[in-house]
């Protein structure tokens, strides 16, 4: 727990630091989309603006059929950093038992620095730093029972002349530690930190997004995990108005520990 508590201290000393070279950045862009369909957003939400977001995603899993009913609210504290607290809602089925459990998996929050068009650039750079709490059942399965640490550094690159394309990548890691038991200490599920990596591309074509991604987790450097998923995921975006976005698509599964295909679709309100 110390070890967390360090990186998320010398986060906030980097986030400090860079505010004086960020400030040359220019004030004035154009935040293209809200969200992303998996990876994170580079663009904050300004200052005293309030995004609001709910849907659902469908996970298609092996084992079980899951759908997750994701809520969430940014607001932003600054022009450049933003802080987001959501609630996810699972309804569960396990193909073994054919049984059904449905309730809260978790509470989250995240703090998200962003400095934008470092230095007059087409470059911009994101630090985020989230926590997840785990408020379900175990025992059901809605959650296994593990807070989450959740260190995440985004990089992003605008192409102006290509009707303000832009690509993003983003490197981060989820440190686990249990904080629920099982009722049976057997049935715990074995503690393994995870290496994320995003990379993806979206093009603005009049009010669509257009959005390519690869999504990546795994968990075989540490603690002998068996986890190694790998995801292509295209999506659409659609802004229907300067507040309202709708945003679809379909993470596909590529190798054996992922999930065979998993459908998400959310809208987005911003103020």
């Amino acid at each position: 727990m110390r070890k967390y508590v360090k990186g998320l201290t010398s986060l906030f000393i980097v986030l400090y630091a860079a505010n004086s070279w960020a400030e040359l950045s220019p004030a004035n862009y154009e935040a293209l989309v809200q969200n992303l369909i998996v990876s994170d957003s580079i663009y904050p939400q300004g200052q005293s603006n309030i995004m609001i977001t709910g849907g659902s995603y469908y996970l298609n899993q092996s084992d079980e059929k899951d759908l997750l009913f994701p809520f969430y609210v940014a607001y932003g504290l600054s022009d450049s950093l933003t802080l987001t607290v959501q609630a996810n809602t699972f309804l569960l089925h396990d193909v073994s038992s054919q049984t059904t459990f449905s309730g809260i998996d978790s509470l989250s929050g995240a703090l998200q620095y962003s400095m934008m068009h470092i230095n007059q650039s087409n470059y911009s750079l994101g630090l985020i730093f989230s926590y997840l709490y785990p408020i379900g059942n175990v025992d059901k399965g809605i959650t296994d029972g593990f807070s989450v640490y959740d260190p995440v550094v985004l990089i992003t690159r605008d192409f102006p002349s290509l009707h303000n394309s832009q690509f993003f990548t983003e490197v981060g890691f989820d440190f686990y530690q249990r904080v629920k038991n099982f009722s049976h200490p057997q049935d715990n599920v074995p503690l393994t930190n995870d290496i994320l990596m995003n990379a993806g591309y979206f093009f603005p074509v009049g009010n669509w997004r257009y959005d390519l991604e690869i999504n990546w987790i795994n968990d075989e450097w540490n603690h002998n995990g068996t986890d190694n998923e790998l995801y292509i995921t295209p999506g659409l975006i659609w802004v229907l108005t300067e507040t309202i976005e709708l945003e679809a698509g379909v993470s596909i599964g590529l190798t054996p520990s992922s999930d065979n295909a998993d459908v998400i679709f959310r809208v987005s309100f911003a103020t």
